[in-house]
């Protein structure tokens, strides 16, 4: 067997000035805008693609069907149950919305962001093909939100 080289255990390099001017400057109110409106709290929560599951800093939980095709919105979901509850942790036995509610949370939340007033563009468009892409709103359930769900409903859930 023969003996490795020292070349191959020097630390890389770090990219010459040349190369940091083809990296795009990051847009600093676009950063905030998805900070905002899509990662709003810094609980740790990550998808486990291999597993369909969500893993937090405090338990798992396996993603419901209706959630496999758009991780984003349980990630989502999974924070504002975190914020809304700061004691509870991540479990089996969570009750979860409809996606197009959670979809419905962050598009509200988009519409009344600066960034979007500021501009005529298609943001919430491509956001919603990138981390929704598959579900849709029923008619005449737009305002359906998170922070609405009436405590009706949400006590049938727990009965």
């Amino acid at each position: 067997m023969e003996a490795d080289s020292e070349s191959d255990h020097e630390p890389r390099a770090r990219p010459s000035d040349d190369e940091d001017l083809l990296l795009e400057p990051v847009d600093e109110e676009l950063r905030k805008f998805l900070t905002d409106c899509v990662c709003p709290l810094q609980h740790r929560v990550v998808y486990c693609p291999p597993l369909n599951c969500l893993v937090g800093t405090i338990g798992s939980v396996t993603l419901p069907e209706a959630y496999r095709s758009c991780p984003m919105l349980a990630i989502y979901y999974a924070k504002f149950r975190m914020r809304k509850r700061p004691f509870s942790y991540l479990h089996e036995g969570i009750q979860w919305p409809e996606p197009y509610v959670v979809w419905n949370t962050i598009a509200k939340k988009m519409q009344s962001h600066p960034y979007v007033r500021a501009r005529s563009t298609d943001v919430i468009d491509e956001l919603k093909l990138a981390i929704a892409g598959d579900v849709v709103v029923p008619p005449g359930k737009d305002n359906e939100l998170l922070e609405k769900t009436p405590k009706a409903e949400i006590r049938s859930k727990y009965l």
